[in-house]
């Protein structure tokens, strides 16, 4: 099944004045939620649209290479270019962001349209559960730790640790998936969307690569 990037010049042929309901893109990039763009003008014009998960659209901006929004804090900058990305930035005037790399097409049958496959289920704050703690558990069950790494700094939903050996690590959590970021000894940046987890009442069971691990909330 072949996907297809979008590029400037394909985005050219969705803007003409003929598509009155506008042309449905559907993106997806790694770890995060399914991202549907509706392109009804073009460059400059109000009424396209971006849809994450299962979230009210808003507007989307639309450049020569480039598409931003903005939504709960966040804006979040589309490039078309080869290879597709998004680009996640907190709106608090912080430097904080993170890149996700994936494909777009508007072929129906590649990403489907119905938005609540994709949606973010409920906030994990209804389980007792929270995001820190999730990343948490995840990334002693992914890197082995012998105990649970620091919180250093939150920003945008993305949170930053570090381990007892001093080693630090970012993680978000999309869906049921948490990712990580980090940077290996020999000065690469790694990144990691393959831990999944699972809340059942006060249990949190983390599925890794090579490892499962479960864990309890205490009384």
């Amino acid at each position: 099944m072949k996907l297809f990037t979008i590029t400037a010049l394909t985005l050219l042929t969705f803007w003409q004045p003929a598509l009155a309901d506008g042309t449905i893109v559907y993106c997806q990039f790694e770890g995060l939620p399914g991202m549907t763009m509706t392109l009804r003008g073009g460059m400059g014009a109000s009424d396209n649209t971006l849809q994450i998960g299962s979230k009210d659209p808003v507007q989307l901006s639309i450049g020569s290479s480039l598409s931003s929004a903005s939504m709960d804090g966040n804006s979040y900058t589309i490039a078309w270019q080869y290879p597709a990305s998004v680009t996640v930035s907190g709106s608090d005037g912080s430097n904080s962001s993170f890149t996700r790399y994936g494909e777009c097409s508007s072929d129906m049958s590649i990403f489907s349209p119905n938005q609540e496959n994709l949606a973010i289920p409920a906030n994990v704050s209804e389980y007792a559960w929270d995001e820190v703690e999730i990343c948490s558990a995840a990334m002693q069950t992914y890197f082995f730790l012998d105990s649970s790494p620091s919180l250093i700094q939150e920003n945008a939903k993305v949170y930053e640790f570090r381990s007892q050996a001093g080693n630090v690590y970012s993680c978000f959590i999309a869906r049921n998936v948490v990712a990580f970021e980090w940077i290996n000894r020999q000065g690469e940046k790694m990144f990691s969307s393959s831990t999944q987890f699972s809340v059942a009442g006060a249990t949190l069971r983390i599925v890794s690569d090579l490892q499962t691990k479960t864990f309890t909330l205490p009384k």
